[in-house]
């Protein structure tokens, strides 16, 4: 009762301002109505659509009220004008889509997120991309088209935002619980990224960036909420040159964040990172011929302006890759700047937590790892894995010791993370020969050759000459 009540002063409240009200009813509404009553009488009801060619779009001058009732409208709507759009009953008015256009924009009071529901909003410039987080469903596609968004987006369900010609938007929100939001392309952040709300939430990166502005702020998050780098990710935020810089980064299993401090600084400068777990097939300890996860704590890719020169970089790496004891852990931080050798950093500081050292140059690959096979124990059903000829030239043979039958995936990965050669087999328990050929075509250099399986996440170095 007291939410018809509300919607009651609502309505009354815009009727009172706008020009008309015109009604929508997927039930009972038809496009030879008026529109301008909730109910049929006659000519007088409600339409059945908001787009149709004479459905109440086309009826409605700018500023109108649309009153659309629950229900499902097979409908691509196009929004051209503003409008103050209102939801009665007490379900969702679901739509296959909405798209912005003739810089449209939702007028106050605007419905409340779930009220309206579509699987694909697109929103242009001059229209509000808030308004598509209104619209949009759970799981939807948002699609932003270029230009400047001066407003802020807060993120209360799960979604996908493409982000097309790298628009910028003053502030994002993180404010849903367990939500994840996958952005795709490049988005510039012009006010604040915050991911400290109580409520939670994830923005998860994959070949994309957020780049956050200079004079723009970041509030951190922790271990409920921060942004989920995978692959070519990156968070990029200003640094600081007299206080702490925090880049909340971290991996779909844990918070691992890397905080700059006593930062050489000439000028503005920003800092991008993206953090890898063990698992991953370029997580590697340069020293080992054998890779498997229980030699490799986590790797940061780093990188900056050529104006932030050296920094103390600190890592924190919490959850499922911790050791159980790190007094027998003989961590190590390093660094690869040039694409060829890694170096150790100074001042370096290990605590249960996290480790931390002084970097002359902060643009490259960052790792922390175990030398100790049981620092992090590995969940493996392979009993061997052994590869030959190598240095190998057109083909590949790959010997697998297995304790049960599974299918596993092979990759050929180069130094870059580009798969190379890419198939599938089935192992049986005992011993399995897989052959990989045509690699004539592959280009000389070091490759890692990974196996992942329901169980298993094992990797190989092989040469090609």
């Amino acid at each position: 009762m007291k939410k018809l009540f509300t919607l009651v002063l609502m309505l009354t409240a815009c009727i009172a301002s706008a020009q008309s009200v015109i009604y929508v009813n997927a039930l009972t509404g038809n496009d030879t109505n008026d529109g301008l009553s909730a109910t049929t009488s006659g000519t007088s009801g409600p339409k059945l659509s908001l787009s149709g060619q004479n459905g109440a779009l086309a009826n409605a001058a700018s500023g109108d009220v649309v009153s659309v009732a629950s229900g499902t409208y097979n409908e691509d709507v196009i929004l051209n004008k503003n409008i103050v759009l209102l939801k009665t009953g007490s379900e969702s008015a679901d739509f296959l889509s909405f798209s912005f256009s003739n810089n449209a924009q939702l007028l106050a009071p605007k419905p409340s997120t779930g009220a309206f529901t579509s699987d694909i909003v697109t929103v242009n410039n001059g229209s509000s991309i808030s308004d598509a987080a209104v619209l949009i469903a759970d799981n939807g596609n948002v699609f932003v088209q270029p230009g400047t968004y001066d407003e802020s987006l807060t993120l209360t369900r799960s979604m996908e935002i493409t982000y097309q010609g790298s628009p910028s938007v003053r502030d994002i929100i993180v404010a849903g619980a367990g939500i994840e939001v996958i952005f795709t392309g490049k988005v510039f952040v012009t006010g604040s990224l915050q991911l400290n709300r109580p409520e939670g939430g994830y923005i998860v990166l994959s070949s994309s960036d957020i780049a956050v502005q200079q004079g723009a702020t970041v509030f951190p998050g922790n271990g409920n909420s921060y942004v989920k780098t995978i692959g070519a990710g990156l968070l990029t935020v200003p640094v600081s040159s007299n206080g702490l810089t925090i880049i909340p980064v971290g991996t779909a299993d844990l918070y691992a964040p890397v905080t700059l401090s006593n930062s050489t600084v000439s000028g503005a400068a920003d800092a991008s990172a993206s953090v890898r777990s063990a698992g991953n097939m370029l997580s590697f300890n340069p020293d080992l011929a054998e890779q498997v996860n229980s030699h490799i704590r986590l790797e940061w890719t780093l990188s900056s302006s050529s104006s932030l020169t050296s920094s103390n970089v600190r890592f924190d790496y919490t959850g499922a890759v911790e050791p159980a004891d790190w007094a027998s852990v003989q961590n190590r931080i390093v660094a690869n700047n040039t694409g060829a050798d890694w170096t150790s950093g100074t001042n370096v500081v290990i605590g249960e937590a996290f480790a931390s050292a002084q970097f002359s140059s902060v643009n490259g690959v960052f790792a922390v790892y175990s030398d100790y096979a049981n620092a992090i124990q590995a969940s493996t059903r392979f009993e061997s894995v052994s590869v030959y000829p190598n240095p190998f030239q057109d083909n590949l043979r790959v010997a697998i010791a297995s304790v049960s039958t599974e299918t596993i995936r092979i990759q050929l990965v180069d130094v870059s993370g580009r798969v190379v050669s890419q198939s599938q087999a089935i192992l049986h328990a005992g011993e399995n020969i897989v052959s990989i050929s045509d690699l004539a075509s592959v280009s000389s250099g070091v490759y890692f050759l990974h196996l992942q399986g329901v169980n298993n996440d094992f990797s190989l170095k092989a040469v090609k000459f």
